[in-house]
């Protein structure tokens, strides 16, 4: 018999070799049928009749836009076997609160969780060694985050506009942060850096007004444009020696900065980037 006959018994469900290709029902619960081995592209995109959906371990693979503004979905436990959640695959799904990812996970693409406004964790397995640009774009109740320890490198907006997050740990497995990684992350009040990270992009930290303090990893060289440009609440910085030049407007809108520990040959530097207004607010401290 046709291997593929077998799925005509779910007519809801257009597979293909094991690929669901497209749900074509309107139903509120949705359990996939057993032996389906891929979540195709858009196969349930903008399915706003579902509120929740089953997955069977047999699945190992999300396409891109799989899920996407399916915005009545609440919640979805990734099964064990899966290796990639694809790019948008989960992007737009507003009501969705509870994601469960597996430790066989391996890579979550660039969108997958963008504008998903509802969820408040994400636990990311420590089997995740990829999270592409802007997974977690606009979560905005995103407040609790814990991040794999296999990850090198924190993806462009990666959490930007993550308005509600209060608290970050980078592991010591990532050395570079690209571009507005944390951009207008306006609660976030403690980012905790890996002690390997090289390079920190352009407006990393811009927005995040309710950040205090924050110590620079030992092997950074260069701060970029608008890293903590509107960080209001920041009080202190230690600049790291290995530090040799700025960009602009690191330091725009930091009206609270009152203490910056540097190596003597940065004063000169750090000065010209201050009004005299301002430098007579900040304490420079030279790092002995």
């Amino acid at each position: 018999m046709d291997d593929n006959k077998k799925w005509h018994q779910y007519p809801d469900f257009h597979i293909m070799d094991g690929k669901l290709i497209k749900y074509k029902g309107r139903g509120f619960r949705i359990e996939v049928p057993y032996g389906v081995t891929t979540i195709g592209e858009t196969a349930f995109y903008n399915c706003d009749s579902i509120m929740n959906v089953t997955l069977p371990d047999t699945v190992t693979s999300i396409e891109d836009s799989a899920f996407s503004l399916c915005v009545n979905l609440t919640d979805i436990e990734i099964p064990h076997g899966v290796k990639t959640i694809a790019k948008a695959a989960f992007s737009g799904c507003t009501s969705l609160s509870v994601v469960k990812l597996p430790q066989t996970l391996r890579t979550i693409g660039e969108y997958a969780f963008s504008k998903c406004t509802n969820i408040r964790e994400m636990i990311i397995p420590n089997s995740v060694e990829r999270i592409g640009k802007s997974a977690f774009y606009q979560c905005s109740q995103l407040n609790s985050v814990t991040l794999s320890n296999k990850l090198k490198v924190i993806e462009y907006s990666l959490f930007e506009e993550c308005k509600s997050l209060v608290r970050i740990e980078i592991p010591d497995s990532v050395e570079f942060i690209q571009n507005s990684a944390f951009q207008h992350c306006s609660d976030l009040e403690e980012a905790i850096l890996s002690k390997n990270i090289r390079g920190i992009e352009a407006m990393t930290f811009r927005g995040c007004q309710a950040l205090k303090n924050i110590n620079l990893p030992e092997k950074i060289t260069f701060i970029e444009n608008n890293t903590f440009e509107g960080c209001k609440s920041l009080v202190s910085i230690r600049i790291p020696e290995r530090v040799s030049g700025f960009g602009k407007n690191v330091f725009e809108q930091c009206e609270s900065l009152k203490l910056i520990e540097h190596t003597a040959v940065l004063k000169p530097m750090l000065k010209k980037m201050f009004t005299l207004g301002q430098r007579l607010k900040i304490k420079f401290k030279v790092i002995d």
